[in-house]
């Protein structure tokens, strides 16, 4: 990474790399006191992927090597893009993101489940430091100070040490504000760098796509009301939106039978709707007779809720591939039939769910684990562990840390004490703020992760609003 070459960025370049580096194992804390990294239920699927996405990766380079291939085989089982098909059970394998999948399988293999947690919130972090100016540097002990409360007192660290790609959309978010802040007077390595960081992020999850299309078109409009926005700013923008799905359709079209923006996706939405009412009521009068995979499936017996529907036994867990295919493929056809029978029921579970999801922060659905073997099981702590009282102990902390940010924000710009740049940051932020809580909350399930993850945001603008606040005016960078 070459040297910084502009002011508006200082630490976009090897000192902030480095410092990246620094705060990162700051960072993580959880997983050095408690022993443990955070997982979830999907982490295995995440790794899984990635093994399968590497070993497909290894069939394809040997099938153009024939003489290099003669030994075949593989794992034992199904070889190549069938890998990616079925799981070891024969079951109908499900959609992760094939760059997260693959990063965080190769991070694994190379330093196990610490140096993965570490790689995605460097990532992250370095974004973040995108976003401190030369005036806030003259501040230092007003950002440290708030780094020792952003460690202590809100979400991050604990997502910071989740291996789930859930801190990435935070990245995402970072990645837009600096689109509408200070990517237009970063050197040109700078924005090639930040632009890289800001794509893998959007890539790292399926929700993350209209997550990013949102948004970077919020940044892009903000921007350009401030007269900030440069024809480098439009192609990052770009890039970071249209790239994922691109590069999603051509890797399920190189590895799968059918080319698609989000490959053996989940049907989340269709389970959202299935739970709220609407769905599972349209389907109720439309089953059995309708002619849709749905209905040849379940018959006139409409599961209930998500975990009917995906993870049961008689749900979707044990459809053949070919079945899956079919759902996916009517599921929007579905969601438009049940919102067009039930708009106000629909719209309302919407706007509720999102809501909820806004002001629902904790440390809910992480489970520490000391170690996660190569098969991918995880060995979780007892209710006794370290690691538990450290999680139960700071679940009550994280919602004031994260108010208490919030409120020191909501004071500054009521007093006018925000400059225009410092108002784009917000507007953006906020934005992204509500927007993750629409898609993942009102469009899937309202869970704590899903806001955690992203709320320490408003904590984090505190610190670098109030160290630009209180900077010293003989210092004072551009704006």
């Amino acid at each position: 990474m070459p040297p910084d070459t502009t002011t508006a960025a200082p630490l976009i370049g090897w000192r902030g790399a480095a410092l990246a580096l620094l705060l990162t194992g700051v960072l993580i804390w959880p997983v050095w006191l408690g022993g443990a990294v955070f997982i979830f239920a999907d982490t295995a699927s995440y790794l899984r992927g990635g093994q399968a996405i590497w070993s497909t990766v290894g069939d394809l380079l040997g099938s153009l090597m024939p003489a290099a291939s003669d030994g075949g085989g593989g794992n034992g089982g199904a070889s190549g893009a069938g890998r990616l098909e079925v799981n070891q059970s024969g079951q109908s394998t499900t959609g992760r993101s094939f760059t997260y999948s693959a990063a965080a399988y190769a991070a694994f293999q190379a330093g196990g489940a610490a140096a993965v947690v570490f790689a995605q919130t460097w990532i992250t972090v370095f974004l973040a430091l995108g976003l401190i100016t030369p005036a806030a540097l003259t501040r230092p002990w007003v950002l440290l100070a708030g780094v020792a409360a952003l460690a202590v007192a809100t979400t991050l660290p604990w997502h910071a040490s989740y291996l789930m790609p859930d801190l990435l959309a935070a990245a995402v978010i970072l990645f837009a504000v600096i689109l509408a802040t200070t990517f237009r007077d970063m050197g040109p390595w700078q924005k090639l760098i930040v632009t890289a960081l800001g794509a893998f992020a959007v890539t790292s999850h399926y929700g993350n796509l209209p997550l990013a299309a949102a948004l970077v078109a919020v940044a892009l409009l903000v921007a350009a009301l401030r007269r900030r926005l440069g024809l480098a700013t439009l192609v990052a923008g770009a890039i970071a939106v249209a790239g994922p799905p691109l590069l999603n359709l051509g890797a399920s079209s190189a590895v799968l039978d059918t080319a698609s923006v989000a490959p053996k996706r989940l049907p989340i939405l269709l389970a959202r709707s299935l739970e709220d009412g609407p769905a599972r009521w349209y389907l109720e009068d439309a089953c059995p007779e309708a002619p849709l995979a749905f209905c040849d499936i379940f018959g006139d017996e409409v599961p209930e809720n998500v975990g009917a529907f995906l993870w049961s036994g008689d749900g979707l867990k044990n459809v053949t591939p070919e079945q899956m295919g079919r759902i996916r493929a009517e599921e929007f056809d579905l969601l438009w039939s049940a919102f067009q029978a039930y708009p106000v029921e629909q719209t309302t579970s919407l706007l509720g769910n999102a809501a909820y999801q806004t002001v629902l922060i904790g440390t809910g659905d992480m489970v520490p684990a000391t170690g996660i073997d190569a098969q991918f099981r995880p060995a979780r702590t007892g209710p006794g562990s370290e690691a538990r009282r450290l999680q139960r102990r700071f679940d009550s902390i994280v919602p004031w840390g994260t108010w208490i940010g919030a409120a020191i924000v909501a004071a500054l710009a009521v007093t006018g004490r925000l400059t225009g740049g410092q108002w784009a940051a917000l507007v953006v932020v906020a934005a992204g703020l509500l927007l993750n809580a629409a898609i993942f909350g009102g469009l899937s399930a309202p869970v704590e992760r899903y806001q955690s993850r992203v709320a320490w945001l408003l904590p984090f603008l505190a610190v670098l609003f109030l160290a630009e606040v209180t900077r010293q005016p003989a210092r004072e960078g551009p704006a």
